[in-house]
């Protein structure tokens, strides 16, 4: 018979599982999910990795659900961020129990995008919605809507698979996230229905395992498709310095301005037409009003080449001085063609939120100087054969979706650079993780992505993900790819909606938290 439209658990919901504590499979859930993530060559596991949660989430009523979400994406980011302490100590001079105490906090915080998921799953099960596509809502929510200082998606996983990244351009991160969620709940299904002694439910299964065999099958019509279209573009060849300089200032900077021009010119002598260097390569900082005089001087007009460099440059004003983190881009004969300042700066490390409560206090803690956003979104302009559009991401930046395609859609570059200075980090899993989330760009937009860093892992991705060119870590080298330049045509179906279909998706989990299904007995 028809009930009424109030809140309402099916049976099979009620059993908890009984195989070990719910905590564990937390944890197991986030140890599987985070190593899937950093070790590409374990994406597999991204498919069965949150079978565990799925399972300590059944029955439970929304406020321990979300305490065990927290628990596992606590535990996510311990093991995703754990160089995060150390990073703080080296970059700000912050004492090392406040900076391992701040990352704490922070790897805390981040943890509440799982609890956030968990909730909304919970409590649109508790009025009376089915399971599968409630988590599948619910894990797409958190990751679009859950402030992070650091994002990350689970789409990190699909590196390794790159039949299974193609999607990204028609919904980003988020849809690639989506197809591997579907997987695990495919998966869910089998394992809950032996646990609990009942019959598959084959509808779930077969939706849910449509979804990822559907991605494959995109994969395998759309690779060769734009490998067509690669073959017919403009060929140019790409050198990356990989300069390898120490922080904090130990090395003199005449040291390590000879040490890379040195391997540009290695690079030349091996046909590059077009050199780039990574973040912050030139140094100490340039002033604003003599930087286009100060950069040929000092280095550009040596090279001989085309270049994009990672430089400092400073202004002073009448009170105080504006600091930018910036790229220009140099002709062969060293003069300064166009210039782009950093636009999304690091919170605490590059800028103070709520900077008139917490500025005086950052600024005591910090050693390093604030720096002010770049006031402009315009691409660099290169000129190889011709004057070609480059889309220039600076570090931190390279990681935002929804920042790099209102970049691209805005000017339609040919090719996207993104520099990096990552030795801030030390020798861990965070350059590997920068480069992850970074490749998914190359295929939202289907450019050509070269990475220039200072320690590594410098890389050029080609347009379906695929890595052309791989550097190593902590090694000075002079690295030599070619790439293509991607005139513009149709746009990608990231590129016309963006996270749009998301939003529909998030009002849909909204709404099944306040909305009662009418369920028959």
């Amino acid at each position: 018979m028809r009930g009424s439209s109030g809140p309402r658990i099916d049976p099979v919901v009620e059993r908890a599982p009984s195989l070990a504590p719910r905590g564990l499979l937390a944890v197991l859930a986030a140890v599987l999910g985070s190593i899937s993530c950093i070790w590409t060559q374990l994406w597999p596991l991204a498919l069965v990795a949150q079978v565990p949660l799925l399972l300590g989430l059944r029955g439970l009523p929304a406020r321990r659900a979300a305490g065990l979400g927290l628990l596992g994406g606590f535990v996510t980011h311990v093991i995703g961020f754990y160089w995060l302490g150390s990073a703080v100590v080296r970059f700000t001079g912050v004492p090392t129990a406040a900076a391992w105490a701040l990352a704490g906090l922070v790897l805390l915080f981040q943890g509440g995008r799982q609890a956030l998921a968990a909730w909304l799953f919970a409590r649109a099960v508790e009025r009376g919605w089915w399971q599968a596509p409630a988590f599948l809502a619910a894990f797409v929510t958190s990751e679009l809507c859950y402030p992070q200082l650091f994002p990350s998606y689970y789409a990190m996983a699909a590196q390794g698979a790159p039949l299974l990244m193609q999607t990204a351009e028609l919904g980003g991160p988020l849809l690639v996230s989506a197809v591997l969620i579907s997987a695990n709940l495919a998966a869910a299904e089998l394992a809950a229905a032996r646990i609990e002694g009942r019959q598959v439910q084959l509808a779930i299964v077969a939706i849910f395992a449509a979804i990822p065999a559907a991605a494959i099958v995109y994969g395998l019509v759309r690779m060769p498709m734009i490998d067509a279209q690669v073959a017919t573009s403009r060929p140019v060849q790409i050198g990356i310095v990989q300069g390898n300089q120490p922080v904090g200032g130990s090395e003199p900077a005449s040291v390590a301005l000879l040490r890379q021009r040195l391997l540009t010119q290695e690079l030349v002598g091996r046909g590059a037409e077009l050199v780039i260097w990574s973040e912050g390569a030139v140094r100490p900082p340039l002033p604003e009003r003599a930087y286009r005089r100060f950069l040929p001087d000092r280095v550009s007009s040596f090279l001989k080449v085309p270049a994009i460099l990672g430089v400092e440059i400073f202004a002073q004003g009448a009170r105080d001085q504006h600091r930018y983190n910036s790229v220009l881009a140099t002709d062969a004969d060293g003069s300064v063609r166009s210039r782009y300042d950093k636009h999304l700066l690091v919170p605490f490390a590059e800028y103070v939120p709520l900077e008139p409560l917490l500025g005086p206090v950052v600024r005591q803690l910090s050693a390093r100087p604030m720096l002010a956003a770049g006031p402009s979104l315009e691409p660099l302009t290169v000129v190889t054969d011709r004057p070609h559009r480059v889309t220039a991401l600076i570090c931190y930046e390279a990681i935002f979706a929804g920042f790099t395609r209102e970049l691209v859609v805005r000017h339609q570059p040919e090719l996207l650079v993104n520099l990096s200075n990552d030795a801030w980090f030390g020798d861990t899993v965070e350059p590997w993780e920068h480069l992850h989330l970074a490749q998914l760009r190359a295929v939202e937009h289907r450019r050509f992505l070269v990475r220039a860093t200072n320690s590594g892992v410098s890389a050029i991705v080609d347009p379906v993900g695929r890595l052309r060119l791989q550097g190593s870590v902590f090694r000075a080298e002079a690295l030599r790819g070619e790439v293509r330049w991607m005139e513009p045509s149709a746009k990608t179906g990231y590129e016309l909606l963006g996270d749009a279909p998301f939003v529909l998706v998030a009002l849909a989990a909204l709404g099944m938290t306040l909305i009662g299904r009418r369920v028959r007995d």
